[in-house]
């Protein structure tokens, strides 16, 4: 049973805890700066210790000082209030080296927690149901009114999403293919090249490769809401993600040596069209889609690992030239084809 707690914060928030403390039959010990040597928090605590001067990081940020303000007090735990060390992983870490309990989650949590992405794969792992980011983003609306709101707006939000990162794609698309008829007199140098390439690209999905398994994004966050979903989809065009990047840059290296700016901008386009079905979906039925979703993350690496299988597979009919083969064959096929009226 914990018999002395030391309060590494000021203000209300020492107080509080200070007040609490002392109902729970605790001793108290308060730390302050020179500047803080009369305040309420000092006055309230069995003991009080001054920890350096007026600047915080002097002060209530240095994790060494309010260390050994424990050890001269005898604090047997320290509860760091809210803000200033409360949600630093280090500081955790050195109150459990030195014997003193953490008034807080675990240094690992803290670290964990800390991020964004980290804990997101968390709450994915252990099947909590999560609201995908970007609905509340292009719509404006939080995750209690996107499930009383009508549909109209959800979808509008997502369109213009969707509509962004196309009006990208089907850009580059074009300039891919049209950059591909310049370059039309060593197409077969070309396919071999963008077959190794894809190959690349599939042991990334793989995990062989995992340099280019990471994202990069525009540090650009436009407004929320219907206004700002288009600028949104055009942002999450121009980044690179591990879910669409390997995807696209595949298919432009088919769309480059099929050296056409139209065939690039179909190719994009039905990519677009795959890519914002899904997003699409889970505007016309939010709730059961966030259950299809939780299917998705569970089985996620099954799902990329068969997409990196086949990228391989389209690598390898490229670098061999089966894949040129099969499209001089198609057109052909299609060219040749009459209709009866």
């Amino acid at each position: 049973m914990l018999k002395s707690v030391l309060v590494a914060n000021r203000g209300e928030i020492a107080c509080r805890v200070i007040r609490t403390a002392r109902r729970l039959g605790l001793r108290t010990i308060a730390v302050y700066s020179e500047a803080d040597r009369g305040a309420l928090h000092v006055r309230l605590a069995d003991e009080a210790v001054c920890i350096g001067p007026a600047p915080a990081r002097e002060s209530y940020l240095d994790a060494e000082r309010i260390l050994e303000a424990a050890r001269r007090t005898g604090a047997e735990c320290i509860h760091p209030g809210y803000g200033f060390l409360s949600e630093n992983a280090g500081f955790a870490a050195a109150c459990a080296a030195a014997g003193v309990v953490f008034v807080g989650p675990p240094s690992e949590s803290i670290e964990r927690m800390g991020s964004k992405s980290a804990a997101k794969r968390i709450m994915e792992d252990a099947a909590v149901p999560l609201v995908p980011g970007y609905l509340s983003y292009v719509t404006g609306l939080s995750g209690v009114d996107l499930e009383h709101q009508r549909r109209g707006r959800m979808l509008a939000g997502i369109g213009l999403f969707v509509l962004g990162f196309t009006a990208v794609y089907v850009l580059i698309g074009a300039t891919t293919g049209a950059l591909g008829g310049l370059l039309a007199e060593q197409s077969d140098l070309l396919s071999r090249v963008l077959g190794g390439v894809t190959v690349l690209l599939g042991l990334v999905y793989l995990g062989v490769l995992p340099l280019l398994g990471g994202e990069r994004r525009l540090d650009l966050r436009p407004v929320a809401g219907l206004a700002g979903a288009p600028v949104l989809g055009i942002v999450f065009g121009l980044g690179w993600t591990a879910c669409t990047g390997p995807t696209l840059a595949a298919i432009m290296a088919l769309t480059l040596d099929d050296a056409s700016a139209t065939r690039g901008a179909l190719l994009a386009t039905a990519y677009c069209l795959g890519l914002g079905l899904p997003f699409l979906l889970v505007g016309l039925a939010y709730r059961r889609a966030l259950g299809a979703l939780a299917v998705v993350r569970r089985h996620r690496v099954l799902v990329t690992r068969i997409g990196g299988g086949m990228l391989i597979v389209v690598g390898l009919l490229l670098a061999t030239g089966v894949w040129d083969a099969w499209m001089q064959d198609l057109r052909g096929w299609v060219g040749g084809f009459e209709t009866v009226l």
